[in-house]
């Protein structure tokens, strides 16, 4: 009888193929440099690449969002947090992540919905080929340097004024790199935080007067 069983289970999972997307929650994928891989996604789902990198490697991963607001984290290979990127560009266009990593070993890239209940929909992520670090990258100075002028933003209205210069100096690195695209995400950032800062200067100053 064991035997039937077990001869039961086996034929069901040949004739039975699982759906991708569980597949995909179920292990992490290893991603290879310029091999993009396209994936659904949806509020609350979180999924996996593995990238093997060597010691003193920049690497660069671009997701090209379609119709679904992604956050990338990146961890070591001791499961430590070393980056985190999320643009203000909603639910299109394309997200990066670029790290100088220390050690050699296999890197974890998750990708999550920053909306838990946004419907389903696609991306398309790739690695670009890693390369030997020989000075501090520019693009990971300046995703860092955004990174910093949103949270500033975000967090504090006493903060915007050191939001827009962490923005100006974003602009300048991104225009050096001939980013168009994302020169542009800071520029436009750029012109709501100085809004927000006006409003703040002159609410203060009509608390004054009074």
């Amino acid at each position: 009888m064991k035997v039937v069983i077990s001869l039961l289970i086996n034929i069901c999972f040949l004739v039975c193929p699982l759906d991708n997307d569980v597949v995909g929650q179920q292990s992490n994928v290893i991603l290879k440099p310029n091999e993009p891989i396209e994936r659904r996604l949806k509020g609350g789902d979180v999924q996996g690449f593995r990238i093997n990198l060597k010691a003193n490697q920049f690497m660069r991963v671009i997701v090209e969002q379609r119709g679904v607001d992604v956050v990338l984290s990146l961890y070591s290979p001791d499961d430590n947090l070393l980056e985190e990127r999320d643009r203000p560009n909603s639910t299109n266009g394309e997200e990066s992540l670029s790290a100088e990593v220390t050690i050699a070993g296999e890197y974890l890239l998750e990708v999550s919905a920053l909306d838990e209940e946004a419907e389903e929909d696609k991306y398309e992520i790739k690695l670009e080929t890693p390369y030997t670090a020989k000075a501090e990258d520019k693009r990971v100075k300046a995703e860092k340097i955004f990174q910093e002028a949103m949270k500033l933003r975000s967090e504090d209205t006493d903060l915007l004024s050191q939001s827009v210069k962490k923005h100006e100096e974003s602009i300048v690195l991104w225009h050096e790199l001939g980013d168009s695209y994302a020169e542009a995400m800071a520029l436009d950032n750029l012109f709501f935080t100085y809004k927000g800062l006006l409003q703040n200067e002159r609410q203060s100053k009509a608390q004054a007067e009074h």
